[in-house]
C-alpha cells in the first residue's frame, strides 16, 4: 500500500539501487557459471544470472511505463546482454555436462586424478 501511495506522490526510488543490485549479482555470478563446468556451480550462477536479467527487465518495463527516466536504459541493455550471453554460457555448459556425464568421460577423468 505504501508503495502506491510513493509512487502517486513521487517518492518512487529511482531505480539505481536496484540496478545497483543487478550488477552485483552479475559479478557474483559470472564467474559461478564460467566455473561450473568442472566445480557444478553453475546452477547457482544460473539462478543470480536470471535474477539480475529479471530486476533488468523490471526496470526496463518501468521505463516505458514512464516511471523511470530514460537515461537508465543503456545500462539496463547492458546488464540484460550480459545476463542473456551468461544464461547461453550455463546452457551449453549444462548441455557439455549432460554429454560428458552420459558418455562416462567424466567418470574416466575422475578415476585418473
Amino acid at each position: 500500500m505504501s508503495d502506491r501511495v510513493d509512487r502517486l506522490f513521487g517518492g518512487h526510488p529511482t531505480g539505481a539501487s536496484r540496478l545497483r543490485r543487478a550488477q552485483w549479482l552479475l559479478v557474483i555470478a559470472l564467474p559461478l557459471d564460467l566455473a561450473g563446468l568442472v566445480t557444478c556451480t553453475s546452477v547457482p550462477g544460473a539462478l543470480l544470472t536470471l535474477a539480475a536479467w529479471q530486476i533488468a527487465e523490471s526496470e526496463m518495463k518501468r521505463i516505458e511505463a514512464g516511471e523511470l527516466s530514460v537515461e537508465h536504459a543503456p545500462r539496463i541493455v547492458l546488464i540484460k546482454k550480459v545476463a542473456f550471453w551468461a544464461m547461453a554460457a550455463c546452457v551449453g555448459g549444462f548441455a557439455l555436462q549432460l554429454i560428458l556425464l552420459s558418455t562416462g568421460t567424466t567418470e574416466r577423468w575422475l578415476r585418473a586424478l
